[in-house]
């Protein structure tokens, strides 16, 4: 974004904040403005999105589980390139092996592991903080669902761990929502500042990366947000989902994989599968390259989790490549399988893209934004802690106004934060 203007100070003014007190680097790359993009898994967060999220000084997420798009991928050389980009891998899918492979060939700079643990990433992250100065070094940051979990990887030496709420897109461990997390991260007796922690779930509005940031943590991860942008792989059909969405119409399903997930409870595949409608599945064991998980026959369990009694079965992969706009992926004539963090209906630009009449905007728009609300969010107090013992306060408040006024008063003020630039 090329236009010099007092929104623009503003964003300037909180990279510039980030990069003083709240400093993150991954292969001495700068996450200037403390955000990641979700790897949403069924090719929705593909190359194309990551490498737009990295160029605004985000970190991009490339979805390798299960993705059609290896080859592509395979292609990347994240070495020679500024910006911050790694992968996500889930633990679940029969590939998640395979993918760790992929992204040391292309030198991703972090792979996020989800969707459950193993034996294999608790040994990977063992003793990362050791080499924290080693070049090109992938981070192997696990998902967690809750502070035990986070307390019993740091033990073992984790560095970067992601701390997801129930209240995100796709699946999710059982934990805490959004408020709930937040509140137990704070009163927990975890190093903050000693380790990076990344917020992710429900992050619908700029006053809650400011609550985010107050609380301790060190980053948030945008995945419902960047699902309206220009970049995620997703068809119109599902656009119109997300910004007529209405409260309520988002939350707990069901997944082979024995997780309970969020997404859309009445449409697409979802609506049919919670009406009991079944839906067969490929011969993972019998057929691998047809195959998804490493086991599929766990519905029960994230039935039982969600508190579902009457449901059908399906295959997850083919409901997730069906939400993509390439015809030449569709599978089976199911239906598509629109998962979603809850409350989409809450994201803080919906009103003013239904005025454009738009249903997606660049992903250097939707950060752009959220930064400048940033400002203005703190500026206001909104979102900080009401006891005032956060980690932003006076002084943060203070430094922005007067880095804002800098701008503000040259002739030709330089604005060097990399969302700025070409």
């Amino acid at each position: 974004m090329n236009s010099v203007n007092e929104s623009s100070f503003k964003v300037q003014a909180v990279i510039d904040l980030f990069k003083e007190y709240f400093p993150f680097s991954i292969n001495n790359k700068d996450l200037e403005t403390l955000i990641f993009n979700g790897g949403m898994a069924g090719d929705v967060s593909t190359t194309r999105l990551a490498l737009s999220v990295a160029k605004t000084g985000s970190a991009g997420t490339i979805a390798t589980t299960l993705s059609r798009y290896k080859e592509k991928i395979a292609d990347l050389d994240i070495r020679s390139l500024d910006g911050i980009i790694g992968i996500n891998n889930l633990v679940a899918a029969i590939d998640y092996e395979d993918n760790y492979v992929l992204g040391e060939s292309i030198g991703a700079d972090f792979i996020a592991s989800g969707a459950g643990t193993s034996k294999e990433i608790v040994s990977r992250i063992k003793n990362q903080k050791e080499k924290v100065d080693v070049p090109y070094h992938f981070w192997t940051m696990s998902k967690v669902a809750n502070i035990k979990q986070a307390q019993g990887l740091i033990k073992r030496g984790v560095g970067k761990l992601i701390l997801e709420n129930t209240e995100a897109g796709g699946h999710t461990s059982e934990g805490e929502g959004f408020e709930k997390t937040i509140v137990e991260y704070r009163e927990s007796q975890i190093d903050k500042g000693g380790n990076k922690i990344i917020f992710a779930g429900r992050i619908r509005k700029p006053s809650d990366i400011v609550m985010v940031v107050d609380s301790g943590f060190d980053a948030v991860k945008l995945g419902t947000p960047l699902l309206h942008s220009d970049e995620a792989n997703i068809g119109d059909e599902f656009r119109r989902l997300l910004l007529y969405s209405k409260k309520g119409s988002v939350g707990r399903v069901i997944s082979p994989a024995g997780l309970p997930a969020n997404g859309f409870l009445d449409e697409g595949l979802m609506g049919d599968v919670l009406r009991g409608v079944s839906f067969d599945k490929y011969g993972c064991q019998s057929d691998p390259l047809r195959g998804c998980l490493k086991d599929c026959t766990r519905i029960s369990d994230s039935a039982a989790q969600v508190g579902v009694d009457v449901f059908g079965d399906y295959c997850i992969r083919d409901g997730l490549w069906n939400v993509n706009p390439d015809k030449a992926f569709k599978n089976r004539g199911i239906g598509k399988l629109y998962f979603c963090g809850i409350g989409p209906d809450e994201f803080f630009l919906r009103d003013e893209m239904l005025e454009r009449g738009v249903l997606s905007l660049p992903a250097e728009e939707i950060i752009f934004r959220f930064l400048e609300g940033f400002y203005d969010s703190l500026v206001n107090r909104e979102g900080l802690i009401d006891d005032g013992l956060g980690k932003l306060g006076d002084e943060h408040i203070a430094y922005v106004e007067t880095r804002f006024d800098h701008y503000h008063k040259q002739e030709n003020p330089v604005l060097d934060a990399k969302i700025f630039r070409e």
